[in-house]
This record gives C-alpha cells, structure tokens and sequence, in this order.
C-alpha cells in the first residue's frame, strides 16, 4: 500500500515535471521559429501527456489507499495497473538501468505478493 502511493507521488512529480519541461521546450521552439506548428504541438503534448500522466499518478495513490483499507478492488487493479508499469519497463531489457531493473523487481515482489493465496485471503472479505 505505502510503495503504491509513494508510486503515486513520484508519478505525480514526473507528470508536472513533463509539462512544464515541454512548456518552457515550446517556449524556446516559439522564440526560434516566431510561433510555428512545431511549438504549439510541443505545448498541447505537453499538457496531454501531463493530464494522462496525472490521472495515472492519481489513480495509483487511490489503490495505494484502496490496499491499506484492505479493499478486494484495489487488490485486483493494483495487480491490473502493476503489470501496464512491468509492460512500460520492457524496453530497458535492451540497455538495462540500475533504476528501472529495481522498479521491475519491485513490480514483479507486488504482483507475485499479491496473488499469493494467503493474501488473496485477506482481501476476500472486502470484495462486494
């Protein structure tokens, strides 16, 4: 429950991070080209990618919540949205990084924790 929504917050960080790093890129791209197509895309991605990235970040801090309430949902999705992470972190097998290989170990404990049949117990009796 505590990684899910320390996840959270860091996604959270990273999502606000995004948009303003390609808002302040979409400034300079305007400032070299006089306010061409190329600025006003990097400033719409920006936004969109940052709301996206801020609903996930949001979500993750509600399973967070969800698990430590001990909620049978919360269960279910943080395994759901714990294997999108393991899927997102496939591309660094080519070029393996300290950091993402650590997030990847803990993605796979948190699934295999919680599928186990013992704690699959002790969310049985909060499903609806």
């Amino acid at each position: 429950a505590i990684y899910q929504m320390v996840r959270g917050l860091f996604q959270l960080v990273f999502a606000l991070g995004v948009m303003l790093f390609t808002g302040l890129t979409a400034k300079l791209a305007s400032l070299a080209a006089e306010g061409n197509a190329i600025s006003r895309f990097l400033a719409a991605f920006g936004k969109y990618l940052g709301i996206v990235l801020i609903i996930f970040a949001l979500v993750n801090v509600i399973l967070g919540l969800g698990l430590w309430l001990m909620q049978g949902w919360a269960r279910m999705l943080t395994v759901v949205f714990t294997a999108i992470s393991l899927a997102a972190l496939l591309p660094f097998l080519i070029h393996p990084r300290p950091v993402a290989l650590l997030f990847g170990l803990l993605n796979v404990a948190v699934i295999l924790y919680l599928m186990m049949p013992g704690t699959k117990r002790l969310f049985q009796g909060s499903l609806p």
